[in-house]
């Protein structure tokens, strides 16, 4: 490695040290390393919610399909076997996709998760790099119905959690 690459290095390396030391010893929180999480309905509507508003994240057990159907398309779906998220409570007044304005109700975030259990896909945006999308646990009684039978959401003062998780 040339004497410059070696220079740089050290100095990035210093600089980082620096900064994680500085973060440490003024007790400040660590960066978050994903931009917003995408919470998408079974109608497609969807809510994005900034990083700053999600206490909690977790998506566990995450699994891969690849197969063909009979047109010889080739398709890959990613799934999860566990989603749970916790939000700050005042991600409830973020509009969703489908709204037109901040009067229409009926498709607004608080709204959909008072009325209906219809989470199907999850994407996550790192900061650096494309985002992951992601289907979590959806079960239903049958064909027709749009109800998530594994979802719940549990409201508390100051947060809120959804929870995805098969049996």
């Amino acid at each position: 490695m040339n004497k410059f690459k070696r220079f740089y290095y050290n100095i990035r390396r210093h600089l980082s040290n620096l900064r994680y030391h500085t973060r440490k010893f003024l007790r400040l929180p660590r960066d978050v390393d994903f931009k917003y999480v995408d919470l998408v309905f079974e109608n497609c509507n969807c809510v994005r919610i900034p990083s700053t508003m999600i206490h909690f994240l977790l998506i566990d057990d995450i699994r891969k399909d690849i197969w063909t159907n009979y047109s010889q398309q080739y398709i890959e779906t990613t799934y999860c076997k566990k989603f749970e998220i916790r939000l700050d409570i005042k991600s409830l007044d973020i509009l969703t996709s489908f709204q037109d304005s901040s009067d229409d109700q009926r498709s607004s975030f608080k709204h959909h998760l008072e009325v209906y259990k219809d989470i199907t896909h999850v994407a996550v945006k790192p900061t650096k790099g494309k985002e992951i999308y992601i289907a979590t646990p959806y079960d239903t009684k049958d064909e027709f119905s749009d109800v998530n039978l594994l979802q719940e959401t549990l409201f508390e003062e100051d947060y809120f959690t959804i929870s995805c998780k098969e049996n």
